[in-house]
């Protein structure tokens, strides 16, 4: 079969003629279907404006806790390695927590703008102790709170376990 080409010029030549054909074509959108498209595009903006703040203030809890969850953690490989006991204190007056050997400061972190410590059930105060084995001194919760948010940080009685949820 035999196939015949045509010219370059000649092709370009017809895809012009196409583009001018569908412009001067009386199809097209009315003004009420661009007004309809256009107000729902606002609708779906407008929904995700008020959404993104209270997804970004629970994620910002959710990634403090996490932090806190690993630092509790360390605290607790330093007192196993060093045998020696390390305090997670939280400092509500200066708005941050600290891990400390003695006097000596480890490390020391801010809690973020908008998070606020309240400190739980009554059998655990501000101050975590790891001991030497890698256990905590004291079971119970913490709680932490935002705008819209509560989280409970909990410590479990036995070999140092902990976690957090969303109350």
């Amino acid at each position: 079969m035999l196939v015949l080409l045509k010219n370059p010029l000649e092709v370009q030549a017809m895809k012009r003629n196409d583009i001018l054909q569908i412009i001067r074509s009386k199809a097209g959108f009315t003004l009420i279907e661009m007004l309809m498209v256009l107000f729902i595009l606002f609708i779906i903006l407008s929904v995700s404006i008020i959404a993104v703040p209270r997804y970004a203030e629970k994620r910002e809890m959710e990634n403090f806790l996490q932090q806190l969850s690993h630092d509790l953690h360390y605290a607790q490989v330093l007192a196993l390695n060093d045998q020696m006991e390390y305090r997670l204190m939280v400092s509500t007056a200066s708005d941050n927590y600290s891990i400390t050997q003695y006097t000596k400061r480890i490390l020391i972190r801010d809690i973020p703008e908008g998070i606020i410590f309240a400190r739980g059930s009554s059998s655990m105060n501000s101050t975590i102790t790891a001991r030497v084995n890698g256990s905590l001194s004291s079971a119970g919760t913490w709680r932490f709170r935002t705008k819209h948010y509560t989280y409970e940080f909990k410590v479990l009685i036995g070999e140092g376990r902990h976690y957090y949820h969303e109350q």
